[in-house]
């Protein structure tokens, strides 16, 4: 007997490309001899698999996308030609008004055109090796329950149906469809807690040739489109850096949604002006942050986007930040509101005088990116081990968030909560 899919609540286009699906027979449960062919690896090597193979397996494919948004849903076909390196280029089909869309992402470069604006944008890629993976597979396997709730075929291959429930915070549930054989993600769907689907993915054919040729995966820009190179600096894990890049204070967040750590961030110029972009990720989805300092007038507000992301776009004098994710609107603009170089200097005093450092020691680690939880966290850690802090920096690199060093080190998740709560409580009182 197969387990059923919780109900969804779906409508339009989206009801539209399921019953394709269904009468297509792309998502019909397997019969159980299926499953008994061979032993099914468990959820987390599954994981750990999908997330090697997006930089290791070749694949070429069409996918159909639906995404609903404040004007309506929105379907499109896909060209996707990856390479083994991970290399990918995706140029959209339909709908006519959208043809010859481009997005292409070579591990060094981003470069996305768009036909109708006749401007090609060129940024670097985000950092992208083993080391990345590995950090990846752990926060999703910190964040997420996963569970195998079946085998389906999907374009014609056999696919693992794997879900992905938050532990915590108001986060998307992620469905994927991994190809058994190679581990590559052949659908994906995005849907709130109560069901509600945000994005949909599913390939309708796909192959895994052994080459890619570069032809394949080179971008041919048009005659007469102008070609604009955004960034202005490398992506780096050092705020320190990016501030000296950006010249005007670049500052962590005191607080994210549950399981988001800090990736890496760099300084891009957007509509004349240096904006410094920091991203956090919980594995599977990213908190954008984007600052920027000016004098000219800034929106502020909260907008809904496709694929149930949110923005949030908050100003205090020149200082203007935005954050985008896959959160509340209030969620963001917590985020949004503890983005500020007083009170982050104010918080790096008091947590430097509570725990007897020197200010430098609290700086070291916001500069890499560490919440206000982080930093007690690794303080108190170093404090009971006497292991040297670049120690516990080093495994915030490597994916460890600051619930996962509390319980490591035997640290109450509650008395970090309280220490943080009393930082916030005298901010309140000031006079």
């Amino acid at each position: 007997m197969t387990r059923e899919r919780p109900r969804c609540r779906r409508s339009g286009a989206l009801a539209s490309v399921w019953c394709i699906a269904l009468a297509g027979g792309l998502l019909l449960p397997l019969p159980s001899f299926a499953r008994s062919e061979q032993r099914q690896p468990s959820a987390a090597d599954i994981v750990r698999r999908y997330l090697a193979a997006q930089r290791t397996v070749a694949l070429r494919g069409t996918a159909v996308v639906v995404s609903p948004g404040p004007g309506g849903v929105t379907t499109s076909m896909r060209r996707i030609v990856r390479g083994p390196n991970g290399s990918t280029l995706t140029t959209i089909l339909t709908p006519r008004s959208q043809r010859g869309t481009v997005a292409l992402n070579d591990g060094t470069w981003s470069i996305a055109y768009e036909p109708a604006e006749r401007l090609v944008k060129v940024k670097r890629a985000a950092p992208r090796c083993a080391a990345t993976n590995a950090r990846r597979a752990r926060r999703v396997l910190a964040n997420f329950t996963a569970v195998v709730e079946d085998q389906v075929p999907l374009a014609g291959r056999t696919c693992y149906r794997v879900r992905l429930t938050p532990r915590a915070g108001d986060g998307c549930i992620v469905t994927l469809w991994i190809d058994r054989r190679t581990g590559a993600e052949l659908g994906r769907e995005e849907s709130d807690r109560r069901g509600n689907t945000q994005s949909l993915m599913l390939f309708t054919e796909v192959s895994f040739p052994r080459r890619v040729s570069p032809s394949e995966l080179a971008f041919r820009q048009p005659r007469g489109v102008r070609r604009v190179n955004i960034d202005r600096t490398s992506y780096s894990r050092s705020l320190a850096t990016l501030t000296a890049a950006a010249r005007f204070p670049v500052v962590a967040p005191l607080t994210v949604p549950a399981g988001y750590e800090f990736e890496c961030g760099h300084v891009v110029r957007v509509n004349g002006q240096d904006t410094a972009v920091l991203r956090y990720s919980n594995g599977l989805a990213n908190l954008t942050i984007c600052q920027t300092e000016s004098s000219a007038p800034a929106p502020v507000g909260a907008m809904r986007l496709a694929r149930g992301e949110n923005v949030v776009a908050v100003s205090r004098g020149r200082r203007h930040v935005l954050v985008f994710g896959h959160h509340s609107a209030a969620a963001l603009y917590a985020v949004a509101g503890s983005i500020d170089p007083k009170l982050s200097s104010a918080f790096g005093n008091h947590i430097a005088s509570q725990f007897r450092v020197a200010r430098s020691v609290v700086g070291s680690l916001r500069d890499r990116g560490f919440t206000a939880e982080g930093v007690v966290v690794a303080l108190t850690a170093q404090q009971r081990t006497r292991r040297p802090l670049p120690d516990f920096a080093a495994l915030h690199d490597q994916g460890w968030g600051w619930r996962d060093l509390a319980n490591r080190f035997g640290i109450s998740q509650r008395d970090v909560a309280q220490q943080v709560a009393a930082f916030h409580a005298s901010w309140r009182q000031r006079p």
